[in-house]
């Protein structure tokens, strides 16, 4: 008991007032007196909330001092008048308030030729109130074509329908507020500078795309056939860029990269049954994209913009958004495992050294079917994802307790690298 109450001493010290109050120090020194049952019992009963004393017996019974600690803090907590915070139920209360404001213009013009062709064009001026005086205003416009070609040329009864499409557009985007000038946030009745260095010269961010491609008709509308292909590039991305530990700040808002995805959409229909009571119509549409960094923020070719304990998202230049990296396997110029004189493998040390992963898909598809009787519809759509993957927290860390069936491998002291477990 003598150690026990040494560390309540002298790493908890308000746990002896609450000791104090409670008597539990008397029966904890008349313990050594009794029977070490009755002593439980004694000390258990000082638990004041019935919940808390089954728990404390148990813990007391098995010797589980953390345990007692922890429950013993749980009544603390709930102590009449003790005016504390920390004798509260939910200590831990925050508030945020940003202000900012964004004014804009918009502008929309349409134009046809024998209702068959028509051309769009919008524009839009925003001003926002996040970004600095003079970069404060961003202007994006786009325009599109429309032609519907069976409209002004007869194809015959083959070819239903078709028409040609293109367009151009451009978004802006601001950023949050706080990113110009320092900011303080009040944390827990302290005043905590903010360890991101503000950039006033940041620039609004910008997408660009461009999209072409036509949706047709055949035999009075029983076969559709639509494509479209695209591509878009995002700039001026804002990110908190990594800085020196002796420059006193953490990171620094700048702008950088370009990211382009491009890809393909297709869709297939056709009506299989088509009578005045009964319609069968099936639709599958496939979709694929492909996405690259470019170029990051000046000065950098990789950067991390999310973490956790056992991965890092990383953007590196001439790779895709959504890479995850993590800790891996050191290896040698050809490819293999390098182990040490004990025969295990070498791991690297950082979690940003191996890619593991991509949760971006190879491509998605999808398959409606459309039934109507008279005047009952039903469908069913099947939505396919393809490919991508993940890594799995959870088995990362069932797997450091052991408790994963693979782990198995070589209890018996029989282990050998390359041969039990992960040969060639």
């Amino acid at each position: 008991m003598k150690v026990i109450l040494d560390i309540k001493e002298n790493r908890v010290p308000f746990f002896m007032e609450l000791l104090k109050s409670l008597d539990y120090i008397n029966i904890l020194k008349e313990i050594k007196n009794k029977e070490q049952s009755q002593a439980i019992q004694d000390l258990a009963e000082a638990f004041n909330d019935v919940k808390l004393y089954e728990e404390g017996k148990k813990a007391l019974y098995r010797l589980d001092w953390q345990l007692v600690f922890d429950l013993l803090y749980l009544q603390w907590r709930k102590f009449e008048n003790f005016f504390a915070l920390s004798n509260t139920q939910n200590p831990i209360a925050t508030e945020e308030l940003s202000q900012f404001e964004v004014q804009s213009v918009y502008g929309l013009a349409e134009f046809s030729y024998k209702n068959a062709i028509f051309l769009n064009a919008t524009a839009r001026n925003d001003w926002s109130s996040t970004l600095p005086e003079d970069n404060r205003s961003y202007f994006y416009p786009s325009v599109g074509i429309t032609a519907v070609v069976t409209d002004l040329v007869d194809f015959g009864s083959g070819l239903s329908f078709l028409k040609l499409r293109a367009n151009w557009a451009e978004v802006g985007n601001d950023t949050s507020p706080f990113r110009l000038s320092r900011r303080a946030d009040i944390r827990f009745g302290t005043l905590d500078i903010n360890p991101t260095q503000p950039n006033p010269d940041l620039r609004p961010e910008s997408t660009q795309s461009l999209e072409v491609g036509f949706d047709s008709r055949f035999f009075d509308n029983r076969l559709r056939f639509d494509f479209t292909y695209y591509k878009s590039n995002t700039f001026d991305q804002i990110f908190a860029t990594p800085t020196p530990v002796a420059s006193g700040v953490s990171s620094v808002f700048q702008n950088g990269g370009d990211i382009q995805n491009r890809g393909v959409e297709v869709v297939l229909g056709a009506s299989i049954v088509r009578t005045d009571n009964f319609s069968w119509d099936l639709d599958l549409n496939f979709a694929r994209n492909v996405n690259e960094v470019l170029e990051i923020a000046e000065g950098f070719d990789r950067l991390t913009v999310n973490s956790d304990f056992i991965r890092d998202y990383v953007l590196e230049v001439g790779g895709q958004y959504g890479d995850i990296y993590s800790r891996g396997f050191e290896r040698d110029d050809a490819g293999n495992v390098i182990v040490d004189d004990l025969g295990l493998p070498l791991i690297t040390p950082g979690r940003d050294a191996v890619k593991v992963a991509n949760f971006n898909p190879d491509w998605l598809g999808g398959i409606r079917n459309s039934l109507r009787y008279k005047n009952w519809n039903f469908s069913a759509l099947i939505d396919i994802r393809q490919g991508g993957s993940v890594t799995s927290f959870t088995e990362a860390i069932l797997a450091r307790d052991g408790v994963l069936d693979y782990t198995a491998v070589g209890r018996d002291g029989g282990l050998v690298f390359g041969q039990d477990i992960f040969p060639g």
